[in-house]
């Protein structure tokens, strides 16, 4: 496996575990975060681009989760184009071609039901696609 890859899978693992163990960041340690990436100058080294879509963001504690995640992944290096599918079953599978078609290296789906999706995609068809 190469070096490029394995870091792609650990920066992904770091982003879920990070989500799930912390459902609520503390005002400062945003603020931090959004310090850190402020002050950091670009290596020129081509960021990891996730894709984040949600159902949508009724339930508080998907906004949290957002900004974790998105705080997470930029102090980390990466960066995170969420969006928001208003519970529109259509308008999430719409994004997610978008970020297939955008190439993102990460795409997280967070899905009312995974029913809709799990017979769209596979693995092989997202590579195929590029």
């Amino acid at each position: 496996m190469s070096g490029g890859k394995m870091i792609r899978k650990l920066l992904i693992l770091l982003c879920l575990l990070t989500l799930m163990l912390n459902g609520c960041a503390s005002e400062k340690t945003k603020q931090t975060a959004a310090q850190e990436n402020d002050t950091e100058e670009d290596s020129g080294e081509k960021k990891i681009q996730i894709g984040l879509t949600v159902d949508s963001f009724v339930i508080e504690r998907w906004i949290r989760d957002r900004d974790v995640f998105v705080a997470t992944a930029r102090e980390l290096g990466a960066e995170v184009n969420v969006q928001d599918a208003g519970a529109d079953t259509k308008e999430q599978i719409s994004q997610i071609d978008y970020f297939i078609k955008k190439h993102m290296d990460v795409i997280v789906i967070i899905a009312k039901t995974a029913k809709h999706y799990l017979r769209l995609w596979s693995v092989p068809t997202m590579q195929e696609s590029g």
